[in-house]
């Protein structure tokens, strides 16, 4: 199985710091159409979670489409392919930042542009279509792996609550780590909350057994990497195959 990442899908990309991040709506219809002439099944988050109960031969042809931050050009950019594509996908969102701005992406001596995040409204209206469903990217963007013990608890627990109530059936027990870094104390809180699973950055493939919060996520970027990724997929199927047949018959 394959889970990919996005973070923002915008029409003109400009800058260095913008391609290692972005993707344009073209793109991500191209990605889309791809993917499913391949024969991959891109699945909704309520099929994901069904994975579980699943054989490893009946995931490995499905992709989870995965955008981090919830920023206001998912909804002007991407939600209307998607929905026209009729592809799912999830959001991971921050429960203190409906609306406002990505003020993590800056600091003192060279601020990033300010990105401005979905209100609240504009989530509702997406949920609304069936086809885009929410997670839990913290309460404020802070990386959990510099966090004390309480300050990381409710990054992960209190996210929880705020989202569940303001998204009610939207929201799925979902978490995905800002900047993909978690720590011993982050993976413990999750294991005591009521989250499922929960993504990092690490990518790669979803093996066979992995712990539930170490998934890992493919990040797709300006220069799409999709039919490299695919064509590795399908050289490792065919190599391991191979393998196995002539272990069989020798």
């Amino acid at each position: 199985m394959l889970v990919f990442t996005f973070h923002h899908v915008e029409s003109e990309i400009y800058g260095i710091a913008r391609k290692t991040r972005s993707i344009t709506p073209a793109g991500l219809r191209a990605i889309i159409k791809t993917a499913r002439f391949l024969g991959f099944n891109i699945i909704s988050l309520k099929d994901f979670f069904e994975l579980k109960h699943k054989s490893y031969i009946q995931t490995r042809k499905c992709i989870l489409f995965t955008f981090d931050d919830g920023y206001k050009n998912f909804y002007l950019h991407a939600a209307p392919i998607l929905i026209e594509e009729k592809c799912p996908a999830t959001v991971f969102v921050l429960a203190e930042k409906f609306s406002g701005y990505n003020d993590w992406d800056s600091n003192g001596t060279s601020p990033m542009p300010q990105d401005e995040l979905m209100s609240l409204e504009e989530m509702k209206t997406l949920s609304s279509t069936g086809l885009i469903s929410f997670g839990s990217h913290g309460l404020l963007h802070k990386d959990l792996s510099l966090l004390n013990g309480d300050d990381c608890f409710n990054e992960i627990h209190v996210s929880y609550k705020i989202l569940t109530k303001a998204l009610e059936n939207a929201f799925f027990p979902v978490f995905a780590y800002p900047w993909g870094r978690y720590s011993v104390d982050a993976i413990k809180y999750l294991e005591i909350s009521q989250y499922k699973f929960a993504f990092t950055t690490e990518q790669n493939l979803w093996p066979k057994s992995i712990q539930p919060y170490k998934i890992p996520r493919y990040n797709i970027l300006y220069k799409d990497r999709i039919i490299f990724i695919f064509i590795l997929r399908f050289i490792k199927t065919a190599l391991i195959s191979f393998i196995k047949h002539k272990l069989l018959f020798h």
